[in-house]
């Protein structure tokens, strides 16, 4: 099955990227209802999932995320829920690299002298990044694009931390 259901109608292609990167499938502009799902494997009675999705943030479109990696065939199914059949989309967006920081374990220290305001600045991004298997909610909230850096305070005193400039609605903790 495709995410936790049994497809009637489906579409089938094969994808191998030439590079490792994160990727978004998407079925938005499908007009029904559909299950989005990816494999690897050559024969169908064999294929082992890599991800699936029914059903986006209330639409009954499919959306879903996955690390891709280079030479790798991917088999990818649209299907239609509950054996819906109509015109399909698919869009394929490549995300790029995971980033360095991606991992709590790989954290990247921030160091360095302040400037004339007494700050430290460091840059990044969270484009192609995940959430790790036991991540906590940060500030309430469970994100899911999480980068990571640590910084050792120099002495006691109080210490502000911001994402001040960032171009997206930020989550900081």
């Amino acid at each position: 099955g495709i995410a936790g259901q049994s497809p009637v109608a489906s579409l089938w292609w094969e994808w191998s990227p030439s590079t490792s990167a994160r990727v978004r499938l998407s079925t938005t502009g499908s007009s029904y209802d559909t299950l989005l799902g990816v494999f690897t494997g050559t024969e169908l009675g064999a294929l082992t999932p890599v991800a699936s999705n029914d059903d986006e943030a209330g639409r009954v479109t499919s959306r879903l995320e996955f690390q891709a990696e280079a030479g790798v065939p991917y088999q990818i199914v649209v299907a239609g829920k509950a054996g819906a059949a109509a015109t399909a989309g698919l869009t394929l967006l490549d995300l790029g690299a995971i980033p360095a920081n991606d991992a709590f374990a790989a954290r990247i220290a921030i160091t360095g002298t302040p400037d004339s305001t007494g700050a430290i600045r460091v840059a990044g991004s969270n484009v192609g990044a995940t959430e790790e298997a036991g991540e906590p909610d940060h500030a309430g909230n469970p994100g899911g694009r999480s980068v990571w850096w640590s910084w050792t305070a120099p002495g006691a005193g109080i210490a502000t931390v911001s994402t001040a400039g960032s171009s997206f609605n930020t989550v900081l903790a």
